[in-house]
């Protein structure tokens, strides 16, 4: 019987491990998709003021 306790606590400990990991990897990946999406909107004006600058 003790060891059935130990065993669901320590399950539920790895449970909590695992969300915890979970949500800092989407947070991870958000800010990653935040960070690449700005990036594509800054080069993509940038490339834009230089094909506007070659036209001239």
């Amino acid at each position: 019987m003790e060891t059935i306790k130990r065993r669901e606590a320590e399950f539920a400990r790895v449970r909590r491990e695992l969300d915890e990991l979970r949500q800092a990897h989407d947070e991870t990946l958000n800010n990653l998709r935040r960070r690449h999406q700005s990036t594509l909107t800054e080069i993509s004006s940038e490339l834009d003021v230089l094909q506007r600058a070659k036209a001239k």
